[in-house]
């Protein structure tokens, strides 16, 4: 199984590398080298500012490179394949893997040149081994939680309920006191119109959900946030040059979330009839 995974990953590499998609994530790089570590624009940031801008890039072009590559994918010249292939989730593990290290590569690229240019980044050998397994994990993440946007995997309203749920786990983070007061009014008119019209299980059902927005909904909201611990600790990692033994973690927990939602993946595309376009 793995030789024909790493066999269909460079195969992918191959068509990506040569692809239109392919060249805007090069060109995409050396706009960031030109915005960011241009050396005529003022002193060069510190390693740890590279270490996040590079992050976070490595992370946009990870999901829309998936989305680029999961498209050539679920095309009609890929049927051979298809059929050839034990299982389909070799060729969502290629894809995976095809994507991680087209950006991996053009991470490490840009880092080395703003290294060994004039007025560079300084090199600090501490915090240099600390960025492949960031950089690793936010990219793997990043290709896996786009996997469900993309018509390979998507399966009924299954990328509907996962960038729904998405949506609001990030609401619930700029939820304050005022939010939740009004989303318990509005809850409340709700449960007045639905009493109004006799809808009475409707109305006690909205009443409740109005009650339980203006006592408890903050605190709920704030225990959400746990989700993102593992980002807000990478952040705050990377901009202090170190991390403590808790913020080591990050890379590992979303890893875990990377996992989870790969297996969710592999479980649609293992199920769903596959209608692959011309």
């Amino acid at each position: 199984m793995m030789q024909r995974v790493s066999t269909l990953t460079r195969y992918l590499l191959g068509r990506q590398s040569r692809s239109v998609a392919g060249g805007i994530g090069v060109l995409s790089a050396a706009i960031l080298w030109w915005i960011f570590f241009n050396p005529r624009g003022g002193s060069a940031p510190e390693m740890s500012m590279l270490t996040l801008i590079v992050g976070m890039y490595g992370f946009g072009l990870s999901f829309l490179m998936t989305l680029s590559t999961a498209a050539k994918v679920y095309r009609g010249d890929s049927a051979p394949l298809f059929v050839r292939l034990p299982s389909r989730i070799e060729f969502l593990t290629a894809t995976m893997l095809c994507v991680a290290t087209f950006t991996l590569f053009l991470q490490l690229i840009l880092a080395l040149v703003v290294f060994i240019q004039p007025g560079g980044v300084d090199f600090v050998f501490n915090q240099a081994i600390q960025i492949p397994p960031l950089w690793i994990a936010l990219n793997l993440f990043a290709a896996v939680f786009a996997f469900h946007a993309t018509d390979l995997v998507q399966s009924g309203w299954s990328r509907v309920w996962i960038f729904g749920v998405a949506a609001v786990l990030l609401f619930s983070q700029s939820a304050d006191a005022r939010t939740m007061g009004w989303l318990s009014k509005l809850l409340g008119n709700w449960a007045t119109s639905a009493g109004q019209r006799g809808w009475t299980q409707i109305g006690t059902s909205l009443r409740q959900a109005s009650n339980w927005a203006f006592e408890s909904g903050l605190d709920f909201t704030e225990a959400l946030g746990v989700v993102f611990w593992p980002f807000r600790a990478i952040s705050k990692g990377a901009l202090a040059g170190s991390f403590n033994s808790s913020q080591a973690l990050a890379p590992a927990i979303l890893l875990l979330y990377a996992t989870i939602l790969f297996l969710l993946a592999a479980d649609f595309l293992a199920h769903k009839d596959l209608h692959l376009l011309d």
